[in-house]
């Protein structure tokens, strides 16, 4: 499989990233087994020419795999067994390419993806910001998503506790993940954390809701196809509290602000907003299975 070329000036570079935030446990394991949050992440970034360096993967070998077991088991992607091969993708990133520095840093953009889904599906949107100049990172969140494999080849699956859990409670440990993400970012030179923005797919886009609103240093979000849910059921407390920086909306045939999983949150975006809804489109258009 082929992914599409990013479309800005730039050549694009990439680095994962292993962070462990010794100030927080991690809320999914059991206590006997109580360990630091450990987290992976992805930066794309304006680069500078790598000629002759093969491309990153799209996914690592132990994620592949696991996403391929996952697929194949459910209907809703429409992948026959042995259909696919995830594993031998390659993204138009270069590991590691020198910088493409900015004084000052470059503008930030966080993703959060959806329930399952490995932060690689996130990489056409990811390369094609990043060609255009900005610092993107993708975050993993660990136990949710189907497989996060960390640099000494550790694959930790999803846990019973985050298949339990409400939705809220996920997206309260991936709002916490994203600020510590931030925190990380404060410290490197390539960053200019006082223009972030940020969007997620499916619970992620929830999250980057709650997300801006508990953390000033969000300045806008995007909700790709990500219900909020009202009353008991939503997802934290910025449905109720509303929003005072732009906000967009992307909807699938799913639904769009009028229904009741979005229409309490709408009613309180007091800063620009904007409902896009594409009506042909499925939940997971807003990924790389698009393409």
């Amino acid at each position: 499989m082929t992914l599409p070329s990013p479309t800005g000036p730039y050549p694009v570079g990439t680095v994962s990233l292993h962070l462990v935030d010794d100030a927080r446990t991690d809320p999914w394991l059991p206590t006997r087994a109580a360990a630091a949050r450990e987290l992976m992440a992805t930066f794309w970034y304006p680069a500078r020419p790598a000629p002759g360096q093969a491309p990153a993967l799209q996914l690592p070998p132990g994620v592949a795999a696991e996403w391929q077991r996952l697929v194949e088991q459910k209907e809703e992607f429409s992948v026959e067994p042995g259909a696919v091969d995830w594993a031998p993708t390659r993204t138009h990133a270069v590991h590691h390419a020198p910088v493409r520095h900015r004084p000052g840093g470059l503008p930030v953009i966080l993703y959060s993806p959806g329930r399952n889904v490995p932060r690689g599906f996130g990489t056409i949107l990811a390369e094609d910001l990043a060609s255009r100049g900005y610092l993107v990172v993708a975050i993993d969140h660990t136990h949710e998503t189907i497989a996060v494999q960390f640099p000494d080849g550790r694959v930790a699956t999803v846990l019973d506790a985050t298949e339990e859990a409400t939705l809220r409670a996920l997206t309260d440990v991936r709002v916490a993940d994203v600020r510590f993400v931030l925190d990380q970012l404060e410290k490197r030179d390539i960053a200019d954390v006082s223009t972030v923005g940020m969007f997620g797919h499916s619970i992620g886009g929830a999250a980057a809701a709650q997300a801006m609103h508990d953390d000033p240093r969000i300045l806008a979000a995007a909700d790709l196809d990500g219900a909020v849910g009202s009353g008991s059921e939503a997802i934290g407390s910025v449905v109720e509290d509303g929003l005072d920086q732009p906000f967009l909306l992307m909807n699938s045939m799913l639904g769009n602000h009028h229904d009741d999983v979005l229409s309490s949150l709408w009613q309180h975006l007091r800063g620009w907003h904007r409902n896009l809804q594409m009506s042909s489109a499925g939940h997971y258009a807003y990924t790389d299975l698009q393409a």
